[in-house]
């Protein structure tokens, strides 16, 4: 087990969740995530900032998303950089794909 073990569990309420620890509270994710699809795009427009722009296969192919990677280059507005700039704990949720697989999977913003 890579993980601790906490010293009481209770049924989540969920079959295909099984038991959490004890002093969780399940929630339903609109109460304590918010939604945000970007609109900045790959293309780089004159009079907009330069900014480094992470996009569906950065989230897909990382667990983790940090200074290393190396995001497209594209430029934004300030009010686009304002509303959608990364914070170090954010998570990042791919929203769609060809596959059902490949759809909600995280990234955690490091």
């Amino acid at each position: 087990m890579k993980h601790r073990a906490y010293s009481a569990y209770k049924p989540s309420g969920m079959e295909w969740v099984g038991d959490i620890p004890e002093h969780w509270d399940v929630r339903r994710i609109k109460h304590v995530a918010s939604i945000q699809f970007s609109s900045v795009d790959k293309h780089t427009i004159e009079g907009e900032k330069p900014v480094r722009l992470c996009n569906y296969m950065d989230v897909y192919y990382n667990d983790f998303i940090k200074e290393g990677i190396e995001f497209l280059s594209a430029t934004a507005t300030r009010s686009e950089i304002t509303k959608f700039q990364l914070r170090h704990g954010d998570v990042l949720v791919t929203k769609d794909s060809e596959s059902w697989d490949d759809i909600a999977v995280p990234a955690y913003v490091a």
